[in-house]
């Protein structure tokens, strides 16, 4: 192979690289990344907040260790 040969060829080379290359940055300008779509259709509006009442609720279990904590002498810090 004669050097005007392999001229030629790696000309033809390089533009279908320089293509293929432009083809793809087409894409990517105009292509939606599924990352962004995702994120924005698992992320569903906020249900209705907790009132206060609710936020505020003890279980029974709850109520009575802390009557039994009450209920308890207290025990005097010792002075060092």
């Amino acid at each position: 192979m004669d050097t005007s040969q392999i001229l030629a060829d790696l000309h033809d080379q390089r533009d279908r690289i320089d293509q293929a290359i432009a083809a793809v940055v087409a894409l990517d300008a105009t292509a939606v990344t599924p990352a962004k779509t995702a994120a924005k259709a698992a992320s569903p509006s906020p249900g209705p907040k907790p009132t206060d009442a609710a936020k505020r609720v003890v279980s029974p279990e709850a109520c009575q260790r802390m009557a039994e904590a009450q209920q308890k002498p207290v025990k005097e810090a010792s002075k060092a």
